[in-house]
């Protein structure tokens, strides 16, 4: 033992340098405690948390709050929480969730202390809680009490009865360690960076120290009488190198990290009179200050530096504390017996003014303000229906400016080159004052009923003048030298010269623009007079969407840069062109917090600072980003006023609204350029929950059938400051041609995703609008149905080729079929019928010519002989037009040649054809309508025309194919035997064939026939 003292001395003595030098970074560092009162957000059953008991709350690496309860672990990511159950079934409260430990080094993954079922382990890769118990891994015991991982990678495990166990990283089972304990329940563990090797072991009986490396005990002090070693000990932390004990009776006790001496922290605050202090953690923010969470008296806060010690606990859901935990975004977690508790440690940006409280009492909304160039030390406000008042910045008071005469609604203040102040509100007349004699004087602009005058500008390249936008009356000139109205600009008259409106809001100049002036009106657009001839150019939203954002313009400004701006009531902003080339339109799809803005703001950075009705939000027009501000940040509250905004000579701003108003300047508002962390949460199919799997570089593809295209995801930016305000955009790629933006709304639905691969593209951004600098990717692979596959159309277009094939195989067999038994039939005509039609004709002709017939009888038998002989010839046509042989256009004009000489012997026949034919195919039916029409052709001009002339034109070209049959016969009356059998036998196959027929005769001048069709 007292080797390992010696041990413990000499690394204390090394550890002294560190110590002192923590001290001194800590003595540079920020200094101070928390604000007063601490504001908690409260989180129970109604926002997703399985239990009211809350026993932890830790943050990974990633962003995610781990929160364990009675019945479980709990995941936070701003947006909601996600449970996971570790109740057992008959034992409810089997497996509560005592302690939490993050990424630990062996197996990595969220490590979970439960009540009697031993150690659970949440896997990233998995999203599962694997068990680790007595039976399954040697666990000394299955009630876990307390858990700590080293920078080994040693997970240590106190138990309720069996002592201490570790589990190291080169294994897979737990061993015991052996040391003496005070006793076998282990209530707490701790590592200092101060002393690396020790391992501090609180117990339901004392405090021990253990050698981390050996597991041997190592005596703290020679003073075993302290309280430390007799008493139950709750929690143990480090804090600026110290090492700070607490017990179940309420007393402190910190080592000192140059001599390992405990001593015992005595506060009234503390010492048992808030009840046990049941855990501790160490601030980020303030390195000294240690935070305590009491059984009966919430959260106190010690500076373990200067010993100031503050509570809080009058805004937490309940004073019995069961766990604290401050994380790395300066928020605070406290865990209670009546839900989670979240308060943000860091200051708000805007320090609301000092008199917001008295503002809110008399008149909360500010129309107007002011501060005047001559006293930069008072701000001018109007209150509504309260008048105009003097708010002192160095008193911090206001008072009302007394002044008789003036309305109780003001809407708009201007202080001239003299230092005089124009007044202008619900009113006939415009008023001056002059501070210096009080003297108010009144000039009015109309008689009867009274006008809003909404805004007084005096244009910089022409002091002395005033321009005056009222709500009836239009814009009115007004010489302030000699308090008289030059000119006013209306709606009526000369259409060149009128406004689009008399209802105004503001006016404006652009330094670019030196001979315009630009007015923004109520529902008529905007409009530019042009000050040399006094005409007006007008340009609503209706004819430049893109250019004016709305008809209702309340706001109106220029940047440094001379670009014009506007804001809308119902469209958000627009950077303005008058050509309508570089016109840029922004909404609340890109950022901004609400469609209206009513003010615009530039700061001398070019930036625009926009106020709504829904707080105020800060553009970059360069980066194109927008920062939303509210009423957390400090802000008067969310809703802003029309003029009430002003950018003073010493480069603040001043802007006012509902609840009062702030003064800041721009230059000093922090905004967070840190990206967040993105994560893709839950992913539901056909409203299934659906297992995600995660993997060092993301997700792994999921991979889903044709049947399952309803697809949803939640998703987090791990900001969770003030998680309302990340704004996130999504992209399914293959399916969406660009990003989809979806403001605050922290989840996408598909439902019916088209089938393919797809990759799911997820970015969001932090509170201050900062998009994260890489997208959370999830692959989505919906299969196509069968039907729709490749490999589907290619057995398909296999399957309809085979039949094709087939099918063509069986015509050209049944063709032929077809052409031998066609020529079978040709051949069995002309060889067995022909011939024996011939032999007929050759005995009737032998019979004739027999003498002793009568005469009489031989003329009969030669008629017999004709007959039979023209039978024959008919039947050679037959055979010619059934032979398969003869298919082809050529063969029929040889054919047609062939008739024609044949019939006009004794006559003059001239035919013309071409040279060579081309191969045209042609049918049966083709060639017989064809021939057959020929034939009758020939037949009218030798047998009924009587010609002895008979010229016949055969002519082929680009597939058109043409006949012509003249003769010089005797020619005939179309009139009379149109309707004959001949003519119209030739018509119909005419058109059989699809062609045109035409005959032309004329008695005693011949006939012709022409035919034409296409072939081929």
């Amino acid at each position: 033992m007292k080797g390992a003292n010696r041990i413990y001395l000499a690394r204390v003595q090394a550890a002294a340098a560190i110590a002192v030098g923590l001290l001194v970074l800590g003595a540079s560092a920020t200094q101070g405690q928390p604000r007063e009162p601490l504001i908690f957000e409260h989180f129970a059953l109604d926002a997703g948390l399985d239990d009211y008991i809350v026993y932890s709350a830790a943050r990974d690496a990633r962003g995610f709050l781990w929160v364990g309860t009675q019945k479980g672990l709990n995941r936070f990511d701003g947006a909601r929480f996600h449970s996971f159950s570790l109740s057992v079934e008959g034992e409810p409260r089997a497996m509560t969730a005592r302690e939490v430990v993050l990424d630990t080094a062996v197996l990595g993954g969220v490590w979970v202390a439960t009540a009697s079922q031993g150690l659970r382990r949440y896997a990233p890769d998995t999203r599962q809680l694997s068990p680790y118990t007595h039976a399954s891994h040697g666990l000394a015991s299955d009630t876990v009490t307390a858990l700590l991982s080293d920078a080994s990678g040693t997970l240590w495990v106190g138990t309720r009865s069996a002592g201490l166990s570790r589990l190291r990283p080169d294994a897979n089972r737990f061993d015991s360690v052996s040391a003496a304990l005070p006793a076998r329940h282990v209530t707490a563990l701790a590592l200092g960076s101060a002393w690396p090797d020790l391992l501090w072991v609180g117990t339901n009986q004392g405090l021990a120290l253990l050698d981390a490396r050996t597991g041997e005990t190592v005596a703290l002090s020679e003073d075993r009488s302290s309280l430390v070693y007799r008493t139950a000990i709750s929690a143990i932390t480090e804090v600026a190198g110290q090492i700070w004990i607490a017990t179940r009776n309420g007393t402190l006790f910190s080592a000192d990290p140059e001599t390992g001496r405990l001593r015992q922290f005595e506060h009234p605050d503390i010492d048992g009179r808030r009840g046990a202090i049941s855990s501790l953690s160490a601030s980020s923010l303030w390195p000294h200050v240690l935070w305590a969470g009491t059984r009966r008296g919430g959260v106190i806060a010690l500076d373990t530096k200067t010993g100031d010690v503050s509570t809080y606990s009058s805004t937490l859901t309940h004073n019995d504390v069961l766990a604290v935990h401050e994380d790395g975004e300066g928020l605070l977690w406290v865990g209670t017996v009546l839900g989670l508790n979240k308060a943000r440690l860091v200051p708000p940006r805007f320090a609301p003014d000092p008199s917001d409280a008295m503002l809110r009492e008399r008149a909360p909304a500010v129309l107007t303000l002011h501060e005047p160039t001559s006293n930069p030390d008072v701000i001018l406000l109007s209150l509504a229906r309260d008048g105009l008042h003097v708010y002192d910045r160095v008193t911090q008071r206001r008072r009302s400016a007394d002044i008789e005469g003036l309305p109780n609604l003001i809407f708009t203040l201007h202080e001239d080159g003299r230092g005089h102040l124009w007044i202008g509100g619900r009113s006939t007349s415009l008023y001056r004052w002059d501070r210096t004699t009080n003297q108010l004087d009144a000039f009015s602009l109309t008689e009867g009923r009274p006008t809003d005058i909404r805004h007084i500008y005096e244009s910089p390249r022409h002091p002395g003048t005033l321009w005056i936008a009222t709500s009836r009356l239009g814009l009115i000139e007004f010489d302030a030298e000699r308090t008289q109205i030059l000119r006013r600009y209306d709606s009526a008259g000369d259409a060149a010269q009128a406004l689009s409106t008399d209802d105004l809001w503001r006016v404006h100049t652009v330094p670019t623009d030196r001979d315009g002036l630009w007015i923004a009106t109520r529902g008529g657009g905007l409009n530019r007079l042009d000050l040399p001839t006094g005409t007006v150019a007008h340009w609503s939203a209706t004819d430049h969407p893109t250019c004016v954002p709305g008809n209702d313009l309340p706001a109106i400004a220029s940047t440094p840069d001379g670009a014009l701006w506007l804001g809308s009531t119902d469209g958000g902003i627009a950077r303005f062109d008058s050509t309508g080339q570089t016109c840029e339109r922004f909404t609340p799809a890109h950022g901004l917090s609400h469609v209206d803005a009513v003010s615009l703001l530039p700061d001398p950075l070019g930036r625009l600072w926009i106020g709504s009705s829904n707080g105020l939000t800060l553009f970059d027009p360069g980066a194109r980003s927008f920062t939303t501000f509210s009423h957390e940040d400090g802000l008067q509250g969310d809703i802003f006023t029309v003029s009430a905004h002003q950018l003073t000579a010493r480069g603040a701003m001043l802007l006012g609204g509902t609840d009062g108003f702030n003064q800041f300047y721009p230059d000093r508002i922090a905004v967070d350029e840190t990206p967040p962390r993105v994560a893709i949460t839950s992913l539901y199919v056909d409203g299934e929950s659906y297992p995600l799997q995660e993997t060092a570089d993301g997700y792994a593809p999921v991979e889903l059938a044709h049947t399952q295209r309803d697809i949803a995801v939640e998703f987090a930016a791990l900001d969770l400051r003030q998680p309302g305000k990340n704004r996130y955009a999504v992209w399914l790629e293959g399916a969406e041609p660009a990003w989809r933006q979806l403001g605050t709304q922290a989840s996408a639905r598909y439902p019916v995703a088209p089938f393919g691969r797809h990759t799911l593209h997820v970015r969001g951004t932090n509170r201050d609008g900062i998009w994260s600098s890489e997208a959370a990717s999830l692959p989505i692979i919906i299969r196509p149905p069968a039907w729709q596959t490749w490999w589907f159309w290619t057995l398909a277009a296999l399957a309809v080729l085979g039949v094709v094939v087939a099918g063509y195989q069986y015509r050209i067999q049944q063709l032929v079929r077809v052409e031998r038994t066609r020529r079978r039939i040709a051949d069995d005509l002309h060889d067995d019928i022909g011939s024996k039609v011939s032999n007929v004709a050759l005995r009737l002709d032998l019979a004739g010519r027999n003498p002793a017939l009568p005469e009489g009888d031989r003329s009969h038998l030669a008629d017999l002989a004709q007959t039979a002989r023209t039978v024959v010839d008919d039947l050679r046509d037959a055979v010619w037009i059934v032979d398969a042989g003869h298919d082809d256009l050529a063969a029929v004009v040889t054919r047609m040649e062939q008739f024609a000489d044949s019939m006009t012997r004794g006559r003059r026949l001239r035919f013309t054809r071409p040279d060579a034919l081309p191969p045209v195919p042609l049918t049966m039916d083709a060639r017989r309508h064809l021939y057959l029409l020929f034939k009758e052709s020939i037949h009218n001009a030798v047998r009924h025309g009587g010609a002895d002339t008979v010229e016949v034109h055969v002519a082929y070209e680009n597939t058109r194919f043409q006949l012509t049959v003249q003769d010089d016969g005797v020619g005939f009356d179309l009139a009379t035997v149109r309707r004959g059998r001949g003519l119209e036998t030739m018509r119909r196959r005419a058109e059989a064939l699809g062609g045109t027929l035409n005959v032309e005769s004329t008695p005693g001048a011949g006939t012709t026939v022409r035919f034409e069709t296409a072939l081929g």
